[in-house]
């Protein structure tokens, strides 16, 4: 088997696959969904708030557990042209994020938490004999984090807190590879731990008035994992691939306004520091002739992202919420693959809470996230991918909060 046929495919499709970099998933909770996460560091008052602003732990009087569901379901369709032809490819975004909080007063002013929440996600998934198969068909990154988090009350103005996240990284990709009949495909698992830290503080101005402040640090993944060559006829396989992946800090500063004794006014700026990602390199990966290192160059820059919400208590059991999210682009259009479908966007959400009794409460909400096309543009020999792609999704949270005395 002559490797010089695929050496030039596999680069190609092995630069397609590395992970969008703009994939933060703000959805630890589904209280803050029906506001798009305005007042995310300032008004979150229910256990998820060990990951939102440990600070907040302190306004929790009480046992309490949360339990939250949240569900994204979407598309992705990518328009233009390949080596193998003009189309259309469309790939389906979806999945479920489980998470739970419970918080325990230790002593006076002071609450211990854990946690799990999922800070960061995305995939796509087009077809093996889509137009674009040859720079991707599987994407898929997941983090979750195992949250740790003490909050210490001050004073009745000033709080603090923070804690430890231990967080684990699952990422995988799958393409076709030209050279045979039919086509060979390419798997790359990683699998990796790491550890990093959280921050944060909250002040409350007046009786109306609070404002919070929460710093998250980065965290580094020491990845190892496989990487599986598929022909026709054979396999190659190794199960010593690595990588080192470096995850952005993020910070988070809310504030929210009481105006009257039923709306809320609420607002967050989220900044990322996604230029930290200036490269990744797999090394071991698996092709017929031996192993290889690729090494992706990316061209990222850090973003500010911005919520505005709006809390309505229609009476002493109900309160409403809408929001609006607007988020940024990190990555670049000159280099752009069809795994790489996020871009600037608007997210539109509504809410509710329901106090069913002094020890229970539910809360959902839902939210639709517009986004602008991109483009795609990605080249390596005779290989090529070049185009648009038009993205949406749905987002649909459901919550159970216990206050267990």
């Amino acid at each position: 088997m002559n490797f010089k046929i695929f050496a030039p495919a596999l680069l190609f499709v092995l630069c397609s696959n590395i992970f969008a970099s703009d994939f933060n998933m703000p959805t630890i909770n589904a209280s803050g969904l029906g506001t798009a996460y305005a007042g995310w560091a300032a008004d979150t008052d229910d256990a998820s708030t060990a990951y939102a602003n440990a600070a907040g732990l302190t306004s929790i009087h009480s046992s309490q557990l949360v339990l939250t569901g949240i569900g994204v379901k979407g598309f992705s369709q990518f328009k233009g042209r390949s080596n193998i032809g003009s189309g259309t490819a469309t790939s389906s975004i979806g999945g479920l994020i489980p998470s739970y909080y419970f918080t325990k007063p230790l002593f006076p002013n002071f609450v211990f938490a854990i946690g799990t929440a999922t800070p960061f996600a995305f995939g796509t998934n087009y077809a093996k004999d889509s137009l674009v198969r040859y720079s991707a068909t599987l994407s898929k990154i997941t983090v979750s984090d195992f949250v740790s988090s003490i909050g210490f009350k001050i004073n009745e103005q000033f709080s603090i807190g923070g804690g430890v996240d231990l967080e684990r990284l699952a990422y995988l990709t799958r393409s076709m590879v030209p050279g045979t009949v039919p086509d060979s495909e390419t798997h790359n698992h990683l699998y990796g731990w790491g550890y990093g830290w959280h921050l944060g503080l909250r002040y409350k101005i007046n009786p109306n008035s609070r404002v919070g402040l929460n710093v998250i640090s980065p965290v580094m993944f020491h990845a190892r994992g496989n990487s599986t060559f598929y022909t026709p006829t054979i396999a190659y396989r190794n199960t010593y691939q690595r990588s080192n992946i470096m995850l952005p800090a993020m910070v988070q500063l809310g504030i929210s306004q009481v105006l009257t004794d039923r709306m809320t006014l609420l607002g967050t700026v989220f900044y990322t520091r996604w230029s930290v990602l200036d490269k990744l390199t797999l090394k071991h990966v698996t092709t017929p002739g031996g192993q290889v290192s690729v090494t992706v160059p990316f061209n990222d820059h850090d973003t500010f992202d911005y919520s505005l919400g709006l809390k309505f208590k229609a009476n002493d059991a109900l309160t409403l919420k809408t929001g609006l999210q607007i988020i940024g682009k990190s990555s670049n259009d000159q280099t752009r693959t069809v795994a790489d479908t996020t871009s600037n966007s608007r997210l539109i959400s509504i809410g509710a809470h329901y106090q069913a009794s002094k020890s229970l409460s539910y809360d959902v909400g839902y939210a639709h996230n517009f986004i602008h096309p991109v483009i795609i543009n990605h080249k390596a020999g005779t290989l090529y991918a070049i185009g648009k792609a038009y993205t949406s999704d749905d987002v649909v949270g459901m919550q159970a909060t216990w206050n267990l005395g």
